[in-house]
């Protein structure tokens, strides 16, 4: 089941939402949250078995194991070293993780070298293990820190499965969350958060369906293209590059939106995830806006255990490129993502080399001092990332690379190319003689529009997570709701985004995220 579904919006989360209100108000005060726990756990386990219920199993086992694990090592059980428990419970997750995610890859690559096809096995990976896994890894690292302590298997069991942020995260700390069970007001009907929720949604929705998906159209066909060896030109090169670099963005960026807005009409906030990485001056701000808990998570459970970068500036970049190899491992088993991952990682150590130079001159922002040029760097190191990201293969990401940089010329417009003198036609093409498999050159200068369009509203357009952080206002009573969510105009507008991406779903079937395949 999908956020971006019918099915979930005018059926399961319509019901779900009535389910856990009336649990609140007639079982609660008989029962206590643990039937709030169970409501919400049930309905989460309902919506993860939709796509293949057998991986429930996976999922049940995964939580009663670690949490067991957890509660050994927080009573520091005299008969079990809890150091060796911690290890334990690191050590398994990573193996079930391994084992799912990773066996398939390894199993193809000793195929390939060995010349036997026989030894490939096929496994289906369950949906959203690389999230609930490393959610776990920090409960049971977090445990061994006496940082947090468990209530009960059915917080715990929520806090794992929770629909919002199963599948693609948020990566929620355990700690964070227990305080909002914790609160007398679980469960408790928020009008403020709900609203806010809607809203968040309905544009996480918009991004998604209006936006995302629309781009997809351009970037499938040039990246198929390219994978399967064929010509690309260069005016289509840059438009799937760019497509995918924004389809990305508004993908991601529109299940972020739609993931705390589903929590808040449940009563709960998740943690920030995405802020605005396209409006970065440096990889380094990046990676403090993109996927903010899983950066989080990297920096915490394995940079600074790493040493971080208090062991000089030769181990820090080791560091910084152990964790960047390991992050594009978990992104995807494939060499495509590990490529993405130690360039990223390269591209941070030398960010942080300029940075440190700088400084060491008396010198604070060097090109960072002239921000246009800052951001263009930072764009372009990132869609070049993104190519490697999204190809199938190295020689489809280079296929689509060189083309960018001018490898089989540059496609023209007829009309254009006519104009063009002479002397220049060795480098410019006439479209007619695109050789893109699916579709025409002609409809790359038709989407350049809409490219541009969606690259300044991601740059110059306030983000939602702005919109977020003013709850903290509102819940202090500095800022009034009237005057900042209820507002007409902007309900109507939301109302008729909300009416134009469901006709766009209805007529066009809902898409997956793309960070569902992670």
């Amino acid at each position: 089941m999908l956020f971006n579904s019918l099915e979930f919006i005018f059926i399961f989360l319509p019901l779900a939402l009535i389910v856990f209100y009336g649990g609140a108000r007639f079982l609660k005060p008989h029962f206590g949250r643990n039937v709030l726990f169970a409501v919400l756990t049930l309905a989460s386990l309902i919506f993860y078995s939709y796509w293949y219920w057998p991986n429930i199993f996976v999922l049940l086992t995964s939580i009663i194991i670690n949490y067991n694990i957890g509660c050994a090592i927080q009573n520091r059980n005299r008969q079990l070293n809890a150091k060796m428990l911690a290890a334990f419970g690191v050590a398994g997750n990573l193996a079930v993780l391994g084992y799912f995610k990773y066996l398939n890859f390894f199993a193809e690559n000793i195929a390939f070298l060995s010349g036997d096809d026989h030894s490939i096995i096929k496994i289906m990976m369950p949906l959203g293990i690389s999230f609930f896994t490393f959610q776990q890894i920090a409960y049971v690292v977090d445990s061994y820190k006496n940082k947090v302590r468990s209530q009960s298997i059915f917080d715990y069991a929520l806090f794992v499965s929770f629909f919002p942020q199963l599948i693609a995260g948020p990566i929620v700390l355990y700690d964070d969350i227990k305080k909002q069970y914790s609160s007398p007001e679980f469960g408790s009907f928020n009008a403020l958060y709900f609203v806010m929720g809607l809203m968040l949604f309905t544009l996480g929705l918009s991004k998604k369906v209006l936006l995302a998906d629309n781009l997809s159209l351009i970037s499938q066909p040039v990246f198929a293209t390219a994978d399967a060896g064929g010509t690309l030109q260069f005016f289509e090169a840059w438009a799937g590059a760019l497509a995918y670099t924004y389809q990305l963005y508004f993908d991601f960026s529109g299940y972020s939106d739609m993931a705390i807005g589903l929590a808040l009409l449940f009563g709960l906030k998740l943690p920030i995830n995405f802020d605005s990485p396209y409006k970065s001056t440096s990889i380094i701000e990046f990676w403090r806006r993109w996927h903010i808990t899983f950066s989080n998570f990297l920096r915490d459970y394995l940079y600074i255990p790493l040493g971080g970068s208090k062991n000089g500036r030769s181990r820090t970049a080791v560091n910084l490129l152990i964790v960047m190899f390991l992050g594009g491992l978990w992104h995807g088993a494939g060499w495509t993502f590990v490529i993405w991952g130690l360039m990223h990682g390269l591209f941070l150590v030398i960010n942080h080399t300029y940075r440190t130079y700088l400084k060491a001159k008396g010198r604070e922002n060097g090109i960072f001092s002239f921000p246009p040029l800052a951001y263009l760097m930072t764009m372009f190191s990132v869609m070049i990332g993104w190519i490697f990201f999204r190809a199938e293969t190295f020689s489809g990401a280079f296929n689509v690379i060189k083309t960018m940089f001018g490898q089989n010329l540059i496609l023209m417009p007829s009309e254009v190319f006519n104009r063009i003198p002479g002397g220049l036609h060795g480098v410019f093409l006439p479209e007619n003689e695109s050789e893109l498999l699916y579709w025409t050159g002609a409809l790359t200068w038709d989407a350049f529009p809409f490219i541009i369009a969606v690259a300044f509203s991601a740059l110059l357009l306030p983000s939602s997570t702005s919109l977020y952080r003013r709850i903290k206002d509102f819940d202090t009573g500095k800022e009034a709701v009237g005057t900042a969510i209820l507002n007409p105009v902007f309900g109507l507008y939301l109302g008729i985004v909300f009416i134009l991406s469901v006709l766009m779903t209805y007529a066009n079937a809902a898409s997956e995220f793309l960070y569902f395949q992670f």
